[in-house]
């Protein structure tokens, strides 16, 4: 086998170990390593110590350098604000002390009419019967707490 046929024998091994950040699931990989290390076997039979060490460095940074890109990718997060434009719920928090009447029977969770807008509602573990006037007493995270209220 030429230099030239186990440089390129090995560029694909490393391409398959790149590959594998992007295609996750470890066959790619695997096929990748073993296509390395075949060459770096064959160029010590073929080529000798040199060619063989040299590739076999090369092997090793190449697979210091992928670990590293792997690393980086995993642990590269973008941490988002609302300032920055990333609300993971609707913020319901304006809801808080807003009177409404419930759309179904609360038992304890179901729909109340507020502001306008059907609200999934959930009361302290009272049954409250459709049409009741409810006011919100807490909003938690997604959760529109509510109790019956007087008259709206």
């Amino acid at each position: 086998m030429t230099p030239g046929i186990l440089l390129a024998i090995w560029l694909v091994g490393v391409g398959l170990l790149l590959a594998e950040l992007l295609l996750p699931g470890g066959v790619v990989g695997a096929i990748g390593a073993v296509v390395v290390t075949g060459s770096v076997v064959a160029a010590f039979v073929t080529q000798g110590p040199g060619w063989g060490g040299g590739l076999l460095v090369a092997s090793l940074v190449a697979g210091a350098a992928v670990v590293t890109i792997g690393a980086r990718s995993l642990t590269h997060h973008h941490s988002l604000s609302v300032q920055e434009g990333f609300v993971g719920t609707d913020d319901k928090s304006h809801l808080l002390g807003a009177q409404g009447v419930s759309a179904t029977v609360l038992r304890p969770a179901g729909f109340a009419t507020i502001a306008g807008r059907r609200v999934d509602v959930v009361t302290r573990g009272e049954l409250l019967e459709a049409g009741t006037p409810v006011e919100v007493v807490s909003v938690e995270g997604n959760t529109v707490v509510v109790r019956a209220a007087g008259p709206a």
